[in-house]
C-alpha cells in the first residue's frame, strides 16, 4: 500500500529510526518497523485484514472510517483509507480490497 501521513512531524518520526528508538524505546522500534513493513508489502486492506494477529479493526463513533493497527503492548497505528470517494460496498462497508493508499494520522497508546 501507499503510505501518506497526517504531517511532516509524524512522517519524520516513522521513517527515522533513532526518532523511535528516542522517543519510545528500542522494543517499540522493532514493532513499528515490522507493522510498517506489512503496510507498505500489503497490496491492499484486505491483504493486511487476512494477516493472523494483526490486531486491524475499524473504530466507532467519533473515529469512524479510521482503523486501529496493534503496533506492541498498548500501541496502535490510527489511519485512514486515503481515497476520494472513499471506495464502498453496496451495504455501506468500506471495500478494503479496494483500499490500496492510507494516512496514518497517528501512533496513539489509547485512542478511545
Amino acid at each position: 500500500m501507499k503510505i501518506d501521513y497526517l504531517d511532516e512531524r509524524l512522517k519524520n518520526l516513522l521513517e527515522d529510526e533513532s526518532k523511535i528508538t528516542k522517543k519510545y524505546g528500542e522494543q517499540v522500534l522493532k514493532q513499528v518497523k515490522r507493522r510498517m513493513r506489512a503496510l507498505k508489502l500489503a497490496p491492499n486492506l484486505d491483504e493486511l485484514w487476512k494477516q493472523r494477529g494483526g490486531g486491524l479493526h475499524f473504530l466507532r463513533r467519533n473515529r469512524k472510517d479510521q482503523l486501529a493497527y496493534h503496533v506492541g503492548g498498548k500501541r496502535r497505528f490510527i489511519f485512514t483509507p486515503n481515497h476520494d470517494p472513499l471506495p464502498l460496498l453496496d451495504d455501506g462497508g468500506i471495500n478494503r480490497k479496494e483500499v490500496t493508499c492510507i494516512t496514518i494520522l497517528a501512533i496513539a497508546k489509547d485512542y478511545h
